[in-house]
């Protein structure tokens, strides 16, 4: 007589390495059985089998509940991924409020009509590249490029807007399951620095629309499978900074500031093809909101070259909606990321310059250098790079 092994492995099932035992419940249509195996590690662990070749599609297989369980949740990491890309985009965008100036606006527009400030106009565009840590959990990689319209009054009123294009990778687990996430929408930012000392505010937004691919992989039997689905979605965030700066030389100055971010990211619930345990995901979103304190300086090198630097500290609430799997292989069983809230302290490191390549373009750079001060939420450490220019009309 076949053993369930000896079955699975006839109808194409990799068992080398896999021994099944005990098992402990057979469903009624005698299709579905539980029990423990030693996986190829030689470790003991709960296995599910499937042995239903009558079906329309047979379906055929063994997986270990705790493995599948683990592919789940990497690939419920999708929508925070993004509210983190985002959270970081934000910061960027909120420096380019504070530091893309446009040249004096006296120099480049004739004189307006009495008691109307002067405008000038222009364009920026700037491109972000994000990595984050890797460990056995993973890596995470994003881009970004946003390109736009300013303008600048000589009373001090600052403003822009433009549009996006972003993507996120993030390959997780040690069997490479992976979400790439590609976006386009509009930032839009408002800022007021009637002078290079005295009070300094800026409020900085943006929005996208997203479309995600997802590759879960998991272990049937010894080998490897991939279900895939994909998926849409929307990030929108928010960012207020409120600051003082003071001259300390006719070179140099040091803002302590105040900033406040919102992102949320949401995506909907999709269906996976391919492999032998596809399943049905429900929706997900990610919350994340950060208050920081911190200190901003600037230092004039030379009439062309700026350095421009800052030190935040800043406590960050994130909220998850995990979503659930329901395998359609398994009668439906439920498989459940962690779904919940957790806060941390994070610390954030930027070191930039600003050059002027002539009287009507700027060169900006920026790094970004952000630690996570909870051993809890060492996952969201990053080091981002930023290349931008201006060009005034």
């Amino acid at each position: 007589m076949l053993s369930l092994s000896d079955l699975l492995s006839a109808e194409g099932v990799n068992m080398n390495g896999v021994q099944l035992y005990e098992a402990r419940a057979v469903s009624s249509d005698g299709t579905t059985i539980t029990g423990y195996m030693s996986n190829t590690s030689n470790q003991t662990e709960a296995f599910v089998a499937i042995y239903d070749t009558s079906a329309a599609r047979p379906v055929v297989g063994v997986i270990a509940p705790a493995g599948y369980q683990s592919s789940v949740t990497e690939v419920s990491q999708l929508s925070l991924g993004v509210a983190g890309q985002g959270h970081a985009g934000l910061r960027q965008l909120s420096d380019v409020a504070r530091t893309y100036e446009l040249p004096e606006v006296q120099d480049v527009v004739a004189q307006g009509f009495a008691g109307t400030p002067e405008m000038s106009y222009g364009v920026f565009a700037y491109g972000e590249t994000l990595w984050g840590q890797d460990d056995s959990a993973g890596k995470a990689r994003s881009a970004a490029g946003t390109a736009g319209f300013i303008g600048e009054s000589s009373s001090g009123l600052r403003f822009g807007f433009g549009i996006e294009l972003a993507d996120l990778e993030r390959t997780e687990g040690t069997l490479g399951s992976f979400v790439e996430a590609d976006g386009f929408g509009g930032v839009a930012f408002l800022a007021y620095a009637p002078a290079d000392t005295g009070l300094q505010a800026s409020v900085s937004a943006k929005a996208l629309k997203l479309e995600a691919d997802v590759v879960r992989n998991y272990t049937n039997g010894a080998a490897v499978e991939t279900s895939r689905g994909n998926t849409d979605g929307t990030y929108r965030g928010i960012e207020l900074e409120l600051g003082y700066a003071f001259g300390m030389s006719e070179r140099s100055t040091i803002s302590p500031f105040f900033s406040y971010q919102y992102s949320k990211s949401k995506f909907d619930g999709y269906t996976e093809t391919g492999g032998s345990f596809p399943g049905v995901m429900s929706e997900q979103s990610a919350t994340l909101r950060t208050a920081s304190v911190g200190l901003a300086g600037t230092y004039r090198v030379s009439d062309a070259l700026k350095l421009n630097g800052s030190l935040a500290l800043g406590r960050t609430e994130e909220s998850v909606g995990a979503p659930g799997l329901s395998v359609t292989g398994l009668n439906g069983m439920m498989f459940g990321a962690a779904t919940g809230d957790r806060d941390y302290g994070i610390a954030t490191l930027g070191i930039g310059m600003t050059y002027d390549l002539s009287g009507n373009a700027r060169l900006y750079t920026k790094i970004d250098a952000q630690k996570a001060l909870d051993s809890i939420a060492d996952d969201i450490d990053a080091v981002s790079v930023t290349v931008g220019m201006s060009y005034t009309f």
